[in-house]
This record gives structure tokens, C-alpha cells and sequence, in this order.
């Protein structure tokens, strides 16, 4: 079974993370600033889709590498 070099969560993992909490406080913050947006009615497929493309984007760290 092929593991990680470190425990520690992967580079990519904590990126998205971090990208999927402050797109979710952004979309807080513009609602509340102007509720006529209705952003709020597509927060799910927004989180969704800047937490993939941040993911994908973030290169892998030197200690992310799958050891056999």
C-alpha cells in the first residue's frame, strides 16, 4: 500500500482547506453587504469549484511524494 513521507496533511489538502473556508466567509460578508446578489443561492457549486481549482493548481511539496 503506498503512503505519504510524512504525516503531515499534503500541501494541496491544506491549500484547498484553507481556500474553502475563506470562499465561504466571502460569501458571508457579500450577502450581508448586498443581499440583492443572491450569492448565497450558489455557495455550494462556488466553494466547490475555487476549493478545486486551488487544489489543482498548488504545487505538491517536497515532503508530499508517495513512497511504495
Amino acid at each position: 500500500m503506498a503512503t505519504m513521507q510524512s504525516g503531515a496533511p499534503a500541501q494541496k489538502v491544506i491549500a484547498s482547506t484553507v481556500a474553502a473556508a475563506f470562499t465561504t466567509i466571502a460569501i458571508a460578508l457579500l450577502d450581508n453587504w448586498n443581499p440583492t446578489l443572491n450569492v448565497r443561492q450558489f455557495s455550494g457549486e462556488i466553494v466547490v469549484i475555487i476549493t478545486f481549482f486551488v487544489g489543482y493548481m498548488m504545487p505538491p511539496s517536497v515532503s508530499d511524494q508517495v513512497t511504495a
